[in-house]
């Protein structure tokens, strides 16, 4: 008798509400849906789905909007639901969605740390799961993050990491979001950002949150690299770091077999362009900032000389080619 009641529309429609309003009192913001369909087998349409930051921090253009979606598609363990156990969703289908990142000062460093009350780096969270997502498709998705107060100045080449606007597809599986640490298998990513940089195709698998970012079997595409990485981890104080990522992100990358054109770095990190250089890579080890790093055992073929190569050593000053300063050790080979 009480399967049969929790499958009555009513019912699965009243208990998400509560489960909705159960998130909404734990947040520091306000958590708004213009309406719920419950459809047949435990799923359910939400549509206009928005949170809204309460007390968002001040500036001009400044939003209040953290997350919106035009439609949500789910489906649902309605038992971990009613039992408070947080939203353990099997399908979930993301239309129109986006998010706005704004990087504060404070004890937390920005509004998504602050509104889900995420512990900054060196406190432990408590082991509150908020969230299992078993697969994801987002459409449409918009992606945009601010760093209203950075102080640096953007140099007009790459991405301006003071404000990214990021569109795209996702499609990506075992989602999870619990300890204040997000862990994710990502099949395919499509990207573009505003300044036109374009990643056709990302995929692997990692966690992010509480300082650290560790990606594995990590593959990126573009028009002109194809990279692939054993592991990738970017360290950080908070994500206020990426405003000035070039000095403030630390870096850590076991790279396997890859192609890689410098006009990539030119569009990420605004690298001065090296024209005709294109990279034939074996295996190498990157470590530290992109403004200052080592690499080690870095064995490549520049493919238009055929000139053979390895390199061991430091670059300190990037992304200004001139006054880098370089301490390497390099075997050539023809």
């Amino acid at each position: 008798a009480v399967c049969l009641l929790l499958q009555l529309p009513v019912v699965q429609k009243f208990a998400l509400q509560k489960a909705l309003d159960r998130i909404e009192s734990s947040i520091d913001g306000r958590l708004e849906v213009d309406a719920i369909d419950v459809q047949p087998f435990d799923a359910a349409r939400l549509e206009g789905v928005r949170i809204i930051d309460l007390n968002p921090l001040q500036f001009e253009d400044s939003k209040d909007t953290l997350f919106s979606a035009e439609k949500v598609y789910a489906s649902f363990d309605l038992r971990s639901i009613i039992g408070g156990q947080g939203f353990h969703l099997g399908k979930v289908s993301l239309e129109n969605a986006s998010m706005n990142l704004v990087l504060e000062h404070g004890e937390y460093k920005d509004n998504l740390s602050r509104i889900f009350h995420l512990k900054p780096k060196g406190k432990v969270p408590g082991p509150k799961e908020i969230f299992s997502i078993r697969r994801l498709s987002a459409k449409n998705l918009h992606f945009h993050m601010i760093h209203p107060d950075s102080g640096l100045e953007y140099k007009g080449s790459g991405m301006d990491w003071n404000e990214l606007d990021v569109d795209g597809d996702i499609e990506g599986h075992a989602m999870r979001f619990a300890d204040g640490i997000m862990s994710f298998a990502a099949d395919h990513i499509a990207l573009k950002e505003k300044s036109g940089y374009a990643i056709e195709h990302v995929s692997g698998h990692g966690r992010v949150g509480r300082g650290e970012t560790l990606l594995e079997d990590l593959h990126l595409k573009d028009a002109l690299s194809d990279i692939h990485l054993r592991t990738y981890r970017m360290g950080y104080e908070n994500t206020k770091a990426f405003g000035r990522f070039i000095n403030a992100v630390a870096l850590d990358a076991d790279i396997a077999q890859s192609t890689l054109n410098p006009a990539t770095l030119t569009a990420i990190v605004g690298l001065r362009p090296m024209d005709g250089i294109v990279l034939d890579i074996e295996r190498g080890i990157m470590s530290g900032p992109v403004s200052g790093f080592s690499v080690s055992g870095l064995e490549f073929t520049e493919t238009t000389s055929g000139i053979h190569a390895l390199l061991n050593g430091t670059m300190r000053g990037l992304p200004d080619i001139e006054n880098t300063d370089m301490n390497v050790k390099l075997h050539l080979d023809n």
